[in-house]
């Protein structure tokens, strides 16, 4: 555990999922509500989502749960 994926998932908003050896055992360990999440980028403790017309989210993701 601690590798994560950050996952702009449209309608579904920002999606964190861990990374396994296998791609079969991925999950979902945390999650924001957002408009349309159409972008992201993490930088340190930070990920910088792009919300559609909501414009651009700064979302603390140093605890991703």
């Amino acid at each position: 555990m601690g590798e994560y994926a950050y996952v702009a998932a449209g309608s579904d908003g920002l999606s964190v999922v861990t990374l396994g050896v296998l791609p079969i055992l991925l999950f979902e360990v945390g999650s924001l509500d957002t408009q349309s999440a159409i972008g992201v980028t993490v930088c340190g403790d930070y990920a910088y989502v792009a919300d559609y017309q909501a414009g651009l989210r700064l979302i603390d993701v140093s605890a991703p749960g």
